[in-house]
């Protein structure tokens, strides 16, 4: 009675469950009973039938169904795709096990590429995809042999005819290291078709990005694909985020780019719907005397954010050469000028010490005191040097007014040792 009534809350709540269920566990509810059967399988075609369906990143090789490299094609033909909605794909690089003591060893490094064609055929069925999901971190080691390239234009070819995609979200960072983290410019190459050819449909993008290409083709596909995605008629939420070695310079300006070409050509982003934008750069052991032009070319995103009327959420996490007395004011300019519609900002200055003009401390006075509409919209400010004068006298003025209002204020501050040691990696 007990495995009947599960049944029956099962199939109650399936399309509450069935978002968080991977694939292999929709093979074993398939297998489980003809009712839930009923529930997966599609009764024309035979095959799963899922609105949301998630492909882990590995199988282990003690796994019923083996490890991807020999099952995966065999796996993915048991989807029926035209009843996908959602979509999230991540590629291993290769199947893995564990041995006796408890450390992963790969299997047959050859095996894992045959699961990539296959799967970008059967994208073709995926006629009602709405949000996207597709991690090729792991494909990347391949880039230089060009194996991946011909299975990343079928993938563009079958999803420009989406046009119900609605959601694109991209991991394109191998290495398992900061000094490693690359990403592959062929596969951005053809996203950027993608994004052209559902500019009408896309409504929120995510790049999640290694720091530096993988390879020399198509030197243009990351200032490409922000530009593309920036000229997105109904766009209403942008991510970007990389964790970059040493040289973040070549990334950001690629961004800042493609932040001029549209201001050059069109003055405004086409979009009137863009509510989130955020932008996430974490720089590694870097040479910021070699980075100060960055501050010159700022103005850029500045400028395209301030004519931003939608704006609810703004999340900027940017090394420390990225801000100057320009860059600040430029900033609190366009925070003042979205302040009627936005309820979110996240900044992180990255130990920024402020100038002889203290724009920074006026901006975050100004912040405090209420005196502009934008007091309460704060949810964090990151990383002000601890030792500057400007943020000792901050915090001496918190403390006052904490113990007045009550009020608490979520400020960081780097300390002088952290300090010290980025600052001798910088001389070094």
């Amino acid at each position: 009675m007990s495995a009947l009534v599960g049944i029956e809350v099962i199939e109650h709540c399936w399309t509450s469950i069935e978002p968080y269920i991977d694939l292999i566990s929709l093979i074993s509810v398939s297998k489980s009973c003809n009712k839930l059967r009923q529930l997966v399988i599609d009764e024309v075609f035979g095959k799963i039938k899922a609105s949301s369906l998630t492909v882990p990143s590995t199988l282990d090789q003690d796994c019923p169904y083996g490890p991807i490299s020999e099952h995966g094609p065999r796996l993915l033909n048991l989807v029926h795709f035209p009843s996908l909605v959602k979509l999230d794909i991540s590629f291993p690089l290769i199947p893995y096990s564990l041995r006796a003591d408890g450390i992963g060893q790969v299997a047959n490094e050859n095996d894992f590429p045959l699961v990539l064609p296959h799967f970008v055929r059967e994208v073709r069925n995926a006629n009602n995809l709405e949000v996207f999901k597709i991690s090729v971190n792991n494909l990347i080691v391949y880039d230089d042999g060009g194996e991946p390239q011909v299975a990343y234009n079928i993938l563009k070819n079958n999803l420009i005819h989406k046009k119900k995609l609605r959601t694109l979200q991209i991991t394109n960072s191998g290495g398992t290291a900061v000094a490693a983290s690359r990403y592959s410019p062929s596969f951005l190459d053809a996203m950027v078709t993608v994004i052209h050819e559902c500019n009408s449909c896309l409504e929120n993008v995510y790049l999640f990005c290694g720091g530096a290409p993988s390879s020399s083709d198509h030197p243009e596909a990351l200032q490409n694909f922000f530009e593309a995605v920036l000229s997105l008629p109904n766009l209403k939420q942008f991510n970007i985020s990389t964790m970059v070695f040493r040289e973040y310079a070549p990334f950001l300006n690629s961004f800042m780019g493609a932040c001029q070409s549209i201001q050059n050509s069109q003055g405004v982003i086409p979009s009137n719907v863009l509510e989130a934008i955020g932008i996430t750069v974490k720089a590694c052991d870097y040479d910021q005397s070699e980075e100060l032009h960055l501050q010159s070319v700022m103005h850029y995103f500045f400028s395209i954010l301030s004519k931003i009327k939608s704006l609810v959420n703004v999340m900027l996490v940017l090394p420390l050469s990225c801000w100057n007395g320009y860059s600040i004011s430029a900033l609190s300019s366009c925070i003042e000028r979205s302040s009627s519609s936005l309820k979110f900002v996240t900044l992180d200055f990255e130990g920024y010490k402020d100038g002889s003009g203290k724009q920074l401390l006026e901006f975050l006075l100004k912040i405090v005191n209420g005196k502009s509409d934008f007091a309460s919209m704060f949810r964090g400010i990151g990383h002000l040097d601890e030792q500057d004068g400007s943020f000792q006298a901050l915090r001496q003025f918190l403390e006052k007014k904490e113990a007045n209002d009550e009020t608490t204020w979520e400020f960081t501050y780097i300390p002088e040792n952290w300090k010290k040691k980025k600052d001798a990696k910088a001389s070094a």
